[in-house]
C-alpha cells in the first residue's frame, strides 16, 4: 500500500491511523462549529437546527471512521501517488464534504473537493480543516463546476470522479463516462423517496415521523420523503394529523433559532416547486395545507389527490412539499412506489411491510446492470426513516433508476455503494508457482 506522510508513515488503512484521523477532523470541526453554522446560514440560508444536525452527524461518523477499515482492507488506492480523486459535492451540505473527503483519503488517495459557488465562506472553513488534518492530501478546489468536471475527464490526473447532482447532470455525466471508459464515475442523483403506509399503522406515530423527516433541512435532502402512499382506510386520519403538524411549523428567517423551515438554498427550487403545484392543481389535486411560494420561501405544503401523471409525483421537489396518493392493496402500493424514474430509498409502515420491502429493494451492493434499471430501490426501511447508524460499519447507500450509478471500464452498475470502497482497486496478485 502507498504510504501517506500525513499519517506518520503508517498505512492509511490501518484502524488505529483511521481513528487518529477521524478524531483530529472531528476535533477541528468542533472547534469551528460556530463558524460553520454561521456560514451555513449566510451562504445557504440553512436554519441553525439543520446546520447543527449535520455537524453532529459528521462528527459522529468521523469518530467511528475505523469502521471504514473493513471496506478497504486488501484493496489498493485507485490513485497513483501523483493522481487525485475529484469529488463534486451538492449545494446542500455544511460539514459533510469533510466526511466524504475523509472516506476517499481513508482508502489511501489524495482528493480535491468542489463545493457550491454560493458557499464561499463554508468553502474556506472546510478547506482549512482538510488542509490542517490532511496536508497535501485533501483540499477544496476553487474551479467552477464545469471546469472541475472537464478537467476530470480531459486529463489522466484523476482516475475517479464522484459527483452529486441533478437528473440532467447525471445524464450528461453518463454520456461522457461511456465515451471515456478510462475514468471511473460514481454518480449520486435525486430521489423521489416514497413513504408507504399500510393498514395497521399508527397515524399519530407515522405523522410525527413523516413531519420530522420531511421538514429537516426545509425539505432539502435527497433522503427526504417526497411521496406519501397511504392505504385508503387510513388516508383521512393520517393526512389530518400531518396537516396539523405542518401548519404549526415556524417558517421564517434562518438566523432566528426558532425557525424550523427557512428559505430554499437554491433559487431554482422555488420555481420548480411552483410549476409542480400549478400542474397538480390543473390536473385535479388539491392543497390540504400550504401551496404558497413567496420568493425563496415555500410554505409547508401537503398536496392530496396526486397521481403519477403529475409532475409533483414524478419530479424531485427538494423542498417542504409532500405529495399524497392512496392505494387499495399492496399490489397497487408496489406499482405506485415504482412509478417514478428514481429509486433511492423507500420507507414502509404497517402490515406486510417486510414482504413489500423485500420486493422493492435491489441488490445489497452496486452490481452490473444492462441499462438504467427502474422499479427498484437501493435501500428500504421498515416502520421508520432511513438512519445513518455509525455503529453498523457504514451502511452502503445509493439507488437505482436516475438516482445513481457507477460507470467503470465500460460497465454500468447500480445499487448502494460506499465512496471508500469505490476509491479502491483490487490488488494484483502474483501467479502461483
Amino acid at each position: 500500500m502507498r504510504k501517506t506522510p500525513t499519517f506518520d508513515g503508517k498505512d492509511v488503512q490501518d484502524p488505529d491511523t483511521l481513528n487518529a484521523l477521524g478524531a483530529k477532523l472531528a476535533d477541528l470541526i468542533s472547534l469551528r462549529r460556530d463558524s460553520l453554522i454561521r456560514a451555513a446560514r449566510t451562504d445557504l440560508a440553512f436554519t441553525e437546527e439543520a446546520a447543527n444536525a449535520e455537524v453532529d452527524l459528521t462528527i459522529s461518523h468521523l469518530r467511528n471512521i475505523r469502521n471504514v477499515h473493513r471496506w478497504v482492507r486488501g484493496y489498493a488506492p485507485i490513485c497513483r501517488p501523483e493522481q487525485f480523486v475529484s469529488l463534486m459535492m451538492p449545494y446542500n451540505c455544511v460539514a459533510w464534504p469533510i466526511w466524504d473527503a475523509a472516506c476517499v483519503a481513508a482508502a489511501g488517495n489524495r482528493v480535491r473537493v468542489r463545493m457550491s459557488s454560493r458557499a464561499g465562506n463554508l468553502c474556506q472553513i472546510v478547506d482549512s480543516i482538510l488542509q490542517e488534518a490532511l496536508p497535501g492530501t485533501a483540499a477544496v478546489s476553487e474551479d467552477a463546476g464545469a471546469k472541475f468536471i472537464d478537467d476530470a475527464f480531459d486529463s489522466d490526473a484523476s482516475p475517479l470522479l464522484i459527483a452529486y447532482g441533478s437528473e440532467r447532470t447525471g445524464e450528461q455525466l453518463l454520456s461522457r463516462s461511456q465515451a471515456n471508459p478510462g475514468i471511473k464515475v460514481v454518480f449520486e442523483g435525486p430521489g423521489k423517496d416514497p413513504v408507504i403506509v399500510m393498514h395497521g399503522s399508527d397515524p399519530d406515530r407515522v405523522a410525527a415521523q413523516i413531519t420530522q423527516s420531511k421538514l429537516e433541512y426545509s425539505g432539502q435532502q435527497c433522503i427526504s420523503p417526497e411521496i406519501l402512499l397511504v392505504d385508503r382506510r387510513l388516508h383521512d386520519a393520517l393526512v389530518e394529523r400531518i396537516v396539523r403538524r405542518f401548519e404549526s411549523v415556524v417558517v421564517g428567517d434562518p438566523s432566528d433559532p426558532a425557525t424550523e423551515v427557512g428559505p430554499m438554498g437554491s433559487p431554482r427550487v422555488p420555481l420548480i416547486i411552483q410549476e409542480q403545484l400549478v400542474d397538480a392543481i390543473a390536473r385535479g389535486a388539491t392543497f390540504a395545507c400550504g401551496g404558497k411560494v413567496d420568493g425563496s420561501w415555500v410554505q409547508p405544503t401537503v398536496v392530496v389527490g396526486v397521481s403519477p401523471a403529475m409532475s409533483v409525483f414524478q419530479e424531485e421537489s427538494f423542498g417542504p412539499v409532500l405529495a399524497v396518493a392512496s392505494f387499495s392493496d399492496s399490489e397497487e402500493a408496489h406499482a405506485l412506489a415504482g412509478a417514478t424514474r428514481f429509486g433511492l430509498h423507500c420507507t414502509i409502515h404497517g402490515e406486510g411491510a417486510t414482504a413489500l420491502a423485500a420486493s422493492l429493494v435491489g441488490s445489497p451492493y452496486a452490481a452490473p446492470v444492462e441499462s438504467i434499471t427502474f422499479g427498484k430501490f437501493g435501500t428500504t426501511s421498515i416502520d421508520g426513516p432511513l438512519s445513518f447508524d455509525v455503529a453498523d460499519g457504514f451502511r452502503p447507500y445509493g439507488g437505482f433508476g436516475k438516482s445513481g450509478w457507477i460507470s467503470s471500464s465500460g460497465r454500468l452498475l447500480q445499487g448502494p455503494k460506499l465512496f471508500a470502497r469505490e476509491a479502491t482497486r483490487p490488488v494484483a496478485r502474483a501467479p502461483a508457482d
